[in-house]
């Protein structure tokens, strides 16, 4: 099976795209692959839009799901020049800054245009020693083969449960993490909630402890699909307000990850706010471009 993959990942982009073409029609119009959680997703994140632009968004996502399956085949033999050659990078000179001064960094991105291009784009663009989370696959042949291909330009992969003591080594070194936090969190009791695509929304405070914790800058790192297989992809340092103001809810919020994560009050206050700005980038870059967000995950699913 690993040999077919990697047959396949030396068909030019063309031909992955008819792939990808036969592979749309299969999903959506034979097998209704997850369509009712992405409908759901859509008109609960856009109520204001009509029948006929939900269903645009609708299908564009999935036809963009379908090349994002036929890229990540694709980058496991891709050469580096080619990859290149399908990136725009803005604002490319603050990551080179970060390391200049000496700053490790928290690249902060979301599931949006093929989250596989942004982990390994984010890895050309920052100089630091760079590692990228993620969640070990079961077969430990596809999982080493998704660890080579996605470590090729600099990334180290580390599941999250290896992160800490990953971290703890490179203490002293300038270093750079990949995180995501757009997804539904494990345990909705040690989350944030913030209003995000008109509803409110459990957002896992893991990145803002993280940064607090570490000292790392924070770093805003978006991505839109310009045209098939082709990206641009920027970074913005996150500005925290120096004095804001809470309600109570808030504060409740922050003092329960200050007690759960042994923070103090400062750091939980800046935890929060680094991912409540995290949240308010990211749902600005979905309105943007709603078809590159991963819309078939269960965002907003209750327990």
């Amino acid at each position: 099976m690993i040999f077919f993959v990697r047959f396949i990942s030396r068909f030019p982009f063309w031909a992955l795209h008819r792939i990808s073409d036969g592979l749309y029609f299969f999903l959506f119009y034979v097998l209704r692959y997850r369509r009712k959680i992405v409908l759901q997703n859509l008109h609960q994140a856009f109520p204001l839009k009509s029948p006929v632009e939900i269903a645009q968004i609708e299908k564009k996502f999935y036809q963009n799901f379908c090349d994002i399956m036929v890229e990540s085949i694709k980058y496991i033999t891709i050469p580096e020049a080619e990859f290149r050659r399908r990136l725009k990078f803005v604002n490319l000179e603050l990551p080179k800054k970060l390391y200049d001064e000496g700053k490790c960094a928290a690249a902060l991105c979301g599931h949006l245009g093929n989250w596989d291009t942004l982990g390994m784009a984010t890895a050309m663009a920052f100089p630091h020693e760079g590692f990228g989370v993620y969640k070990p696959l079961s077969n430990k042949k596809f999982d080493d083969m998704i660890i080579r291909s996605r470590g090729r330009f600099g990334m180290k992969l580390v599941s999250i449960q290896k992160l800490r003591s990953t971290l703890n080594e490179a203490k002293g070194r300038v270093y750079a993490v990949g995180l995501m936090g757009d997804q539904a969190p494990h345990h909705y009791d040690k989350s944030f909630q913030f209003s995000f695509l008109n509803q409110t929304t459990y957002v896992t405070p893991g990145p803002g402890v993280i940064c607090v914790q570490r000292n790392m800058t924070p770093v805003w790192v978006w991505m839109k699909r310009t045209e098939r297989s082709c990206f641009e992809l920027g970074f913005e340092e996150l500005q925290i307000p120096a004095s804001p103001s809470f309600s109570e809810t808030e504060l409740e919020q922050i003092r329960k990850i200050a007690q759960l994560n042994e923070l103090a009050e400062a750091e939980a206050i800046r935890a929060f706010l680094i991912v409540k700005e995290y949240t308010r980038k990211l749902e600005l870059q979905i309105q943007k471009a709603p078809a590159d967000w991963l819309w078939s995950h269960r965002r907003w699913k209750t327990r």
